[in-house]
């Protein structure tokens, strides 16, 4: 069992929808990953899979028009926890985030 310090970054059912032309598009399908403190995360996948949304919704740089659902909790070194999709996108408090 993973203890809570040592987890970074977590992403619980993470979905990513765009809201384009044609419809509603889901980039992003209710992705799951933990990341601890020292792991390295590599992504891998055809082109237009999703790869660079789901690190843009990761980052809250996701285009204006995709609406974020899910969990994208962010650990502090003593396990304190944020959810950064509660955030939105310009909040000051997430923009220290990205510089932390």
């Amino acid at each position: 069992m993973i203890k809570a310090e040592s987890k970074l970054l977590e992403t619980i059912s993470l979905s990513t929808t765009l809201n384009v032309d044609e419809g509603r598009l889901v980039a992003v399908d209710h992705m799951d990953v933990s990341i601890n403190r020292g792991e390295t995360l590599g992504i891998v996948g055809e082109s237009g899979c999703g790869k660079s949304m789901f690190a843009q919704s990761i980052l809250r740089i996701e285009p204006k028009y995709a609406q974020i659902r899910g969990q994208i909790n962010l650990y502090s070194e003593l396990g304190d926890k944020m959810d950064l999709a509660g955030f939105s996108r310009n909040s000051g408090d997430l923009r220290k985030v990205r510089r932390w």
